[in-house]
């Protein structure tokens, strides 16, 4: 099934939980090894064009052209990449979160991706998606494990606060090259490198919150399935 028609179909049919908790543990795999590709080759691009300045700046508009005719479609093809698997994972996700908490999600499961492209919408309900997956994936016992306790919502901070400002820095150079800036313009540079930097953070973050979402719902699965064995749950369960 495409994107396209997953974000077309609301109420899909819920899977197994088991086949469920696959199918997510899958696509989240997918989705973390896209955005630490795009991280790690944008920020390479990054590192070799500040290198290639710093050593040989007499050369820099010699190497501008070609490196842009590289640099560019390499970070467009690995952004969009990671924009299909990261929605994909989280329209998963979310489809997954009633069968582990045991209540309907706050909007229908397309919203996850179709919240992105909303005018004014998409400044806040992504994020609020994201939230609350991360809170409704939390494992009921997680306080009884130290090496998995909970890190706060810090990280989804980052990254949406990192994701608004790159867009906002790439919307800003753009409109400065409508309108005409050089390509030596310092204001569009400072924009064109913020905009990647931000964007890097971002990727990150948004990989460390799929791991940390798609191993808590694991383990909240996996509480789920052992209570629908043992209603009263597991020995080492119970309190």
């Amino acid at each position: 099934m495409s994107l396209r028609e997953e974000l077309a179909a609301p109420r899909p049919e819920r899977l197994p939980l088991p086949d469920a908790l696959a199918e997510a543990h899958r696509r989240a795999g997918l989705a973390r090894v896209m955005l630490l590709v795009y991280a790690g080759v944008v920020a390479f691009l990054l590192l070799g064009s500040a290198v290639v300045g710093f050593l040989f700046p007499a050369q820099v508009e010699a190497w501008a052209a070609p490196f842009d005719r590289i640099a560019l479609p390499v970070s467009v093809g690995l952004f969009i990449a990671c924009a299909v698997t990261f929605v994909r994972w989280k329209l998963t996700a979310y489809r997954l979160l009633p069968d582990l908490t045991g209540s309907d999600t706050n909007h229908t499961p397309s919203w996850a991706g179709w919240a992105y492209f909303v005018p004014f919408l998409n400044f806040v309900r992504p994020y609020g998606i994201m939230r609350e997956l991360w809170e409704g994936s939390e494992p009921e016992h997680l306080g009884v494990d130290l090496e998995h306790e909970p890190v706060g919502t810090w990280p989804l901070g980052v990254w949406w606060g990192c994701w608004l400002l790159g867009g906002f820095a790439d919307r800003v150079s753009r409109s400065l090259e409508r309108n005409g800036a050089s390509p030596d313009d310092g204001t569009l540079i400072f924009m064109d490198i913020s905009s990647a930097v931000l964007l890097v953070v971002a990727a990150a973050c948004a990989a460390f919150l799929v791991g940390r979402i798609d191993d808590r719902a694991q383990r909240r699965g996996t509480e789920v399935l052992a209570r629908a064995v043992h209603p009263l749950g597991p020995p080492a369960l119970r309190f």
